[in-house]
């Protein structure tokens, strides 16, 4: 089964209104070629891609980890800045008996610094007001607290992304544009699991905490969402954000409450299914460039929860569209990947970014995940750059943040880092909530 909204249901989202590129795009191919034919094709894409990125990287030991002291940079503290935490993200869409040791073992192992797990929630449509977990889907809090210490004893910092996806779903149905029979009632079942979410992340020792992700159709209930975020501060000790979907993070009411912004980006970077890397790096900075004249007027840390592409032709026009059927294509997404890495390298504002999705070891319907692909050298190469320097960079920020943090409820902020510190978009003091 395809991971990036499995359950989901086959509709299509709504148009888009933030397309960098107009036009329409032709009509997707037919279903995947032959495995020979890949295979033949892999050797030559892998070769060409890691000629041209290994040429990159090469004058870029500093790549989008220079934190700067003081304004326009939210990462800064007591004068070490926090490194760009490189990460992948993990879906946990098997339940709680499933091993997900190797999947967390294979992405420290490619030079990580964070692993993002994506905790699956269920409703049985739009209208549905009963959002909560499904038994063998969704791992059990003790479970995700258990992953969580693995994942830390791996050196990994962890963010946890719990979403709540749709078992039926009609063709232009999209879990972001729900509309609850008793809305009361969904806030009250959506609480109660994010609490479970919160309190096994207290318990593991998760350095951060997705409140929320894509969903649309609450984003204006400004009263709500700062109830559950005082909520879920009383519990869980470690750094808040929102995962606002791609066009729609300017419209979202809450950002002041929280400490970071969250986006999953996945921008319609072109139509032209043969766009080369620089096609797509221009379309990348033209939305940073927007994003972070955006983010300056709110003063928070940036954090991409998810950017993915799947490994198939059109994956970069319509990146967001996990049920598209047609003809692999390794190379563009190795090419959309490569292209946000370039755009990204050198903003101080970018705290962390999550590469959807690794996946599980012989999971070979995942189209989203890197592995075995010619993406995977890029990340590889991404992640490995000047790991050990980034690592003790890690170290000292963790050193000067801790005692100096106390969270909710009067107890030291065990996790430290990022903890429950939220600068002031003035740069003139910092907050300790």
């Amino acid at each position: 089964m395809n991971a990036r909204e499995e359950g989901r249901g086959i509709g299509v989202r709504e148009k888009k209104v933030r397309s960098v590129a107009g036009g329409k795009g032709g009509k997707d191919a037919g279903l995947g070629i032959g495995g020979l034919i890949a295979g033949a094709f892999f050797v030559v894409l892998l070769l060409f891609f890691a000629g041209i990125f290994f040429s990159e990287t090469g004058n870029a030991t500093e790549e989008g980890r220079r934190g700067e002291q003081g304004k326009g940079n939210p990462q800064a503290l007591s004068g070490v800045s926090h490194p760009l935490l490189r990460g992948m993200a993990l879906g946990l869409h098997n339940g709680g008996e499933f091993d997900y040791r190797p999947a967390i073992d294979e992405i420290e192992e490619h030079g990580a610094d964070a692993v993002e797990f994506v905790i699956p929630f269920f409703q049985c449509d739009v209208h549905s007001d009963t959002p909560g977990p499904r038994r063998g889907r969704t791992p059990p809090p003790d479970a995700l607290a258990n992953l969580i210490r693995y994942a830390r004893r791996r050196n990994l910092d962890v963010f946890l992304l719990p979403i709540v996806l749709l078992e039926k779903a009609g063709k232009r149905e999209w879990r972001g544009r729900m509309t609850p029979t008793d809305t009361d009632l969904w806030w009250k079942n959506y609480r109660r699991l994010l609490l479970d979410v919160a309190r096994a992340g207290e318990k593991g020792g998760a350095m951060a905490l997705s409140v929320g992700s894509e969903l649309v159709w609450s984003e204006r209930f400004r009263w709500r969402w700062e109830d559950l975020i005082r909520r879920v501060r009383g519990t869980f000790s470690g750094y808040l954000l929102y995962s606002a979907n791609w066009d729609h993070y300017e419209p979202v009411t809450f950002w002041q409450s929280l400490d970071a912004i969250g986006i999953s980006g996945y921008y319609e970077l072109t139509r032209n299914r043969k766009a080369g890397i620089e096609e797509l790096q221009r379309s990348w900075e033209k939305i940073r460039d927007e994003i972070l004249a955006w983010q300056a007027t709110v003063g928070k840390p940036l954090v991409f929860t998810e950017v993915g592409y799947p490994a198939v032709d059109g994956g970069a026009v319509y990146p967001w569209n996990y049920t598209m059927e047609a003809e692999r294509d390794d190379a563009e997404q190795a090419r959309g990947i490569e292209a946000f890495r370039r755009a990204w390298r050198k903003t101080p504002q970018l705290a962390a970014a999550f590469i959807y999705e690794w996946g599980v070891p012989g999971d070979t319907e995942n189209h989203y995940s890197p592995r075995g692909r010619v993406a995977e050298t890029f990340l590889r190469r991404w992640f490995a750059a000047d790991y050990a320097e980034r690592k003790e960079r890690r170290k000292r920020w963790n050193r000067e943040v801790e005692g100096k943090v106390t969270p909710a409820g009067g107890r030291k902020n065990k996790e430290k880092g990022w903890g429950k510190v939220a600068k002031r978009r003035d740069g003139e003091r910092e907050e300790a909530e």
